[in-house]
């Protein structure tokens, strides 16, 4: 299995078993509600990124419909949580 920054499980009943997925740098959810492919509408987008500051240390960030709604910030060589 691939390393990556960014792990994301889907468990939803549709599946068999959860679903899992790796990100380097960001990853996008776009949900969609309605009826069929072709007749959906845009509900809500999760977003989840990860950069370096300036200060050298790794900052996550996650996004719900544009609004930051978590941040951590980790030291890269211990990886404890600074903020």
């Amino acid at each position: 299995m691939q390393s990556y920054p960014i792990w994301n499980r889907v468990d939803a009943p549709a599946y068999r078993s959860s679903k899992d997925f790796g990100a380097r740098e960001y990853f996008e959810i776009h949900t969609r509600v309605g009826t069929s492919a072709q007749n959906s509408h845009h509900f809500a987008d999760y977003n989840v990124t990860r950069h370096q500051n300036g200060d050298g240390n790794i900052v996550f960030t996650a996004w719900f419909d544009g609004e930051i709604v978590k941040r951590r910030i980790y030291d890269p060589k211990t990886w404890q949580e600074i903020e």
